[in-house]
């Protein structure tokens, strides 16, 4: 016996424990899964407006910065978070394309913003998630 407790109550507080940081984390998941790319949607911003190589995405209306959004939606269990743009020339500056203009084929070279946003930023992501999961054991623990 552990201070004059049974295994089988100690199980059972463990169980119960667990079932509250479960519950409490699927609560605060989607909002965090919002904040967490809201860093993304500004960072691909940035890239847009200030370009992060010569060359890089020559800013003209602003249009596609401005167009940059994120949205989270949660079905049931599951969380999607999507950061994006609904512009149909976006995917060609993130991705490049080829277009056939006046009998030739006329390459435009990918000039991404949304790769690299994530890339730079996915730590952040990464730490904001595992912020949650300690406190949330941490105050289980109290």
């Amino acid at each position: 016996m552990i201070s004059g407790r049974s295994s089988d109550m100690v199980k059972r507080e463990n169980k119960d424990g667990f079932k509250r940081i479960k519950a409490k984390f699927e609560s605060e998941l989607p909002d965090l899964c919002l904040r967490s790319m809201l860093i993304v949607e500004s960072e691909a911003k940035r890239i847009v407006y200030l370009g992060h190589e010569a060359g890089h995405l020559k800013r003209q209306s602003g249009d596609l910065g401005r167009s940059i959004t994120t949205e989270s939606e949660l079905k049931g269990r599951t969380v999607r978070t999507v950061t994006g743009t609904n512009l149909v020339y976006a995917r060609i500056h993130e991705l490049g394309d080829v277009r056939y203009e006046e009998g030739v084929n006329k390459y435009i070279p990918p000039r991404p913003y949304l790769t690299p946003a994530f890339v730079a930023k996915k730590d952040d992501v990464r730490d904001k998630l595992r912020t949650l999961v300690k406190n949330l054991i941490k105050e289980e623990s109290l």
